[in-house]
């Protein structure tokens, strides 16, 4: 091994950034914001500003957002700790890699385009055979288990979550993972959840502080140097990092000389990321953390974000008995026209108004991504749909000038709260409006990539695999509610939204248990397997 006399040491690394953190900082304390006009709440005098009050009410996720935004409207500044807004990149590419994800501007744009044959309408059709056969098995797998221990309590939260990981290992990589089981490997991936889940949660004043810098430092350098001094926070997040690796090495090297995946006309998620990998065009090619990165990210978000939002929609399903039978009788109603030998089609699960309306109600209802940093990579103007009045001059404002570098945060969860947008009911539970043909015509907006939701984003980031997550969640209900009633634990046990990342369902009085979800299952017999 030769070392060049003029390669730094990591501790040179860490002198140079930290050094030129805080001359960015000084100069950014110095320099006149563009944003003085708009309204927010008073800086803090904190080295933190009001991202402490921030993060630390994640118990209760919601109350700072929305007493801002009634307070200042729907466009206000919130100092951050150094004064600005964090970005969530490096963070992301602690848990992912360098994938999807984290990737921006020009690297963001080639994965994206190398990944879309993966995403198409026709490898839905293939996907959702393969996941309704994973679902199955898994969800037999579980109630068998579950019967036999004489039990009719299920955790709904930690059962969603596994019954989605081994149906996208099966039906996406062709990968046994063992969740329900239980599996030493998944178990691991499980608890190192739970623990990022916790930091997340009660981020100290340090790890607040630890951020701060590492989003002034190049993401190549943070990642290499930033272990040198970490805070517990980040060290979970690292460890938890090298779980998801581990299982994304793991599934590659198994497919990685199987010959079918050079196969062209073969569009399906792995076979993409493999010819991607042994591309010889640069701009066709995925290096090896690329390929780890996308296929960490891609096990992560079709179980993590989609267990999560489905087992709120389980939850809901109980708490509203009458929506849950209404569903029945749709699934009745397609039954008695394919037949109980044949699996459900696109077209049959979208021939469910009531179903879909469910599903829509509650990505407005619950907001598992509470929302979202967007960084400028250039001056730019934001045009608003809402005028603001300028704390400086008290002319009215139709456009939000912002400079380079300059963070802006989308607040999903007020949008899906907004009253202009959704009706006078907007904090109550109401699938029905989604059925209501003037709602859209009262909406003098189109937002997100799904019936005016932000619930996957939007834009040229918006979640790429958004159709896959609905039929995710589309097969996993209907194949529970074929075969079973779910009704809420007779201990009256309270369930809570709690941010950790995403917003999770928990006990109220129990909250460091994790996500929880008790509700109690008896079996219905819409046919017999």
């Amino acid at each position: 091994m030769f070392v060049s006399l003029g390669t730094p040491s990591s501790f040179e690394l860490v002198i140079i950034g930290l050094a030129a953190t805080l001359v960015f900082l000084i100069f950014s304390l110095l320099r006149k914001s563009s944003l003085d006009y708009v309204p927010g709440p008073s800086p803090s005098r904190s080295l933190f500003g009001l991202e402490h009050d921030l993060e630390s009410s994640n118990d209760k996720p919601f109350e700072k957002l929305t007493k801002w935004r009634a307070e200042y409207g729907p466009v206000y500044k919130i100092p951050g700790c150094f004064w600005v807004r964090p970005c969530q990149c490096s963070r992301v590419a602690q848990f992912h890699g360098d994938g999807l994800l984290s990737a921006h501007g020009k690297s963001h744009q080639r994965q994206r385009k190398l990944l879309n044959p993966a995403f198409s309408t026709a490898q839905l059709r293939e996907f959702l055979v393969l996941f309704q056969k994973a679902t199955k098995e898994a969800r037999h797998r579980s109630w068998i288990l579950f019967i036999s221990r004489g039990e009719n309590v299920v955790d709904m939260a930690d059962w969603a979550t596994r019954i989605s990981l081994d149906a996208i290992g099966e039906s996406t990589f062709g990968h046994t993972f063992g969740a329900v089981e239980g599996k030493s490997d998944t178990d691991n991936l499980m608890k190192s959840n739970r623990r990022t889940h916790v930091a997340l949660r009660r981020p100290s004043r340090w790890d607040l502080l630890a951020r701060a810098v590492r989003r002034h430092i190049p993401l190549s350098v943070s990642l290499k140097v930033f272990h040198l001094f970490e805070t517990k926070e980040s060290r979970i997040f690292r460890m938890a990092g090298n779980v998801r690796r581990v299982n994304a090495v793991d599934i590659l090297s198994k497919a990685k000389d199987n010959d079918a995946f050079n196969d062209e006309s073969k569009k399906d998620i792995l076979s993409v990321i493999l010819r991607s990998y042994k591309a010889e065009e640069p701009n066709k090619r995925m290096n090896d953390e690329e390929v780890i990165a996308q296929t960490a990210t891609i096990i992560q978000a079709g179980h993590g974000t989609t267990g999560t939002t489905t087992s709120w929609l389980i939850y809901e399903l109980a708490n509203h008995p009458e929506d849950q039978m209404r569903i029945v009788e749709e699934i009745k109603a397609v039954r008695a026209k394919i037949g109980f030998d044949t699996e459900f089609a696109v077209a049959d699960y979208d021939a469910m108004p009531y179903f879909n309306a469910v599903i829509k109600e509650n990505l407005r209802f619950h907001s598992v991504i509470s929302f979202i940093a967007r960084q400028a990579s250039c001056d730019d103007t934001i045009p608003l749909a809402t005028t603001i009045i300028s704390q400086t001059t008290g002319k009215p404002l139709t456009s939000l000038p912002v400079k380079k570098g300059q963070r802006v945060l989308l607040d999903f969860e007020s949008y899906h709260k907004m009253r202009e947008v959704w009706g006078e009911d907007t904090n109550k539970w109401n699938p029905s409006r989604f059925l209501d043909p003037e709602l859209r015509k009262k909406q003098d907006i189109t937002v997100g990539v799904f019936s005016n939701l932000m619930s996957f984003s939007g834009g040229v980031q918006g979640c790429i695999g958004w159709r896959f997550a609905l039929i995710e969640i589309q097969t996993i209900i209907t194949s529970v509610l074929e075969r079973f009633e779910i009704s809420l634990s007779p201990e009256g046990l309270k369930i809570v939204p709690c941010r950790a990342g995403v917003v999770f369902p928990m006990i109220e009085g129990k909250l460091d248990k994790g996500m929880q979800i008790p509700l109690i299952v008896t079996k219905r017999n819409l046919h017999v397997d």
